[in-house]
């Protein structure tokens, strides 16, 4: 089977390389499988098939790289793809127009071919705010126009349907063999670490305020690294300002600098604020790359791959500061072995599985 995965990222952005990496993981995944697969993206030269430009075009420079990019993406697509595909698997994006004729088109010319429309998060409405929150809601009311010509959605929580459209709940997943595993550290304070993308969803000043409220000498038992930016960056650096001796902030990180902060930490910090945006599951990447690493980690939604595993902390799923001193006295319990964790990994996350699930249901 032939498969086409479409992306409307950047591939040679910092801020997209995470998302770059898991289209690039699926595909692999889709291959080792036993299939043909390629990916579809974009660059700042133009359209990209495996990394490769097939397609120049210009975006332009802000403002105009927005609004090319999100009328010209999936408008473009039909007229540049120099083969056709059994399966076309496409990830949502709000913020964007000409899905619904790229679709049409596809199922007027390949009616054989299969559309599967990705959903990396659902629903997404109230992370956009302001003009962006009007148009993803007006996006999403187009895509039950044609949903009738989508053959199956992907999901990560356990929904059966998106707007008719049948779903397929899968687990976000990673190539556990690309991250090196974290060694011991031993440093006698408990330090923390993020890394991602600084958003209200993702409740970091949850943290903030548990040092804000700590007693000074259980604030001195930790510190808190958080690598990563985004457009709560400001207020976050704002809020920790008076606490410089046990919280730093660092831009985005990458290979072996990633690798020696990850090398310094003893418990990784997931996701805390998705109650925010009205949900309660997530299949967090970051989750998944703790693990990965050897690193337990806590956090507050559901998981289902570890909640019911002796290296990871719960916490409340609520705007509550987030107590040190419970973190404290569960860390003294939880699985910290590099090796035990890793293998759970090895053993758990891979996209093989997942790519499989999509398989089954074609």
């Amino acid at each position: 089977m032939k498969i086409l995965i479409i992306y409307r990222i950047y591939i040679d952005e910092k801020s997209t390389f995470g998302i770059a990496r898991k289209q690039k993981s699926q595909a692999s995944a889709f291959r080792a499988l036993g299939h043909e697969c390629d990916f579809l993206a974009i660059s700042a030269k133009g359209y990209c098939l495996n990394d490769k430009l097939i397609k120049r075009k210009n975006f332009g420079s802000e403002p105009a790289k927005s609004f090319n990019l999100f009328y010209c993406f999936f408008r473009d697509i039909p007229k540049i793809l120099k083969k056709t595909y059994g399966v076309y698997y496409i990830r949502y994006s709000p913020m964007s127009s000409g899905l619904e004729m790229m679709v049409e088109r596809l199922s007027r010319h390949f009616p054989e071919s299969k559309v599967i429309l990705d959903f990396p998060t659902f629903p997404f409405i109230e992370e956009y705010t302001g003009l962006k929150k009007k148009i993803a809601s007006y996006r999403f009311k187009k895509v039950s126009d044609f949903s009738r010509r989508i053959d199956k959605a992907t999901v990560l929580d356990d929904r059966k349907t998106i707007i008719g459209i049948p779903c397929i709940q899968i687990e976000n997943a990673i190539d556990v063999e690309k991250l090196k595993p974290k060694t011991i550290n031993t440093d006698h304070k408990i330090d923390l670490l993020f890394v991602g993308h600084l958003t209200k969803s993702q409740g970091i000043d949850r943290l903030i305020n548990g040092f804000i409220e700590a007693e000074e000498a259980m604030r001195e038992k930790f510190t808190l690294t958080i690598i990563g930016e985004g457009p709560e960056e400001n207020r976050l650096k704002a809020m920790a300002s008076p606490f410089e001796d046990y919280i730093r902030f660092m831009s985005n990180k990458y290979n072996q600098e990633l690798d020696s902060y990850y090398n310094q930490a003893d418990l990784g910090i997931g996701n805390l604020g998705i109650h925010r945006v009205g949900l309660d599951y997530s299949s967090g990447l970051k989750h998944r790359e703790y693990c990965a690493r050897g690193l337990p980690f806590f956090y507050s939604c559901k998981d289902s791959k570890f909640d019911d595993e002796n290296f990871i902390i719960k916490v409340d799923p609520d705007d509550s500061s987030i107590d040190l001193k419970e973190i404290s006295d569960q860390y003294a319990m939880v699985e910290k072995n590099v090796s035990t964790i890793r293998k759970f990994a090895e053993k758990n996350i891979g996209w093989k599985k997942e790519m499989q699930k999509i398989l089954d249901h074609l």
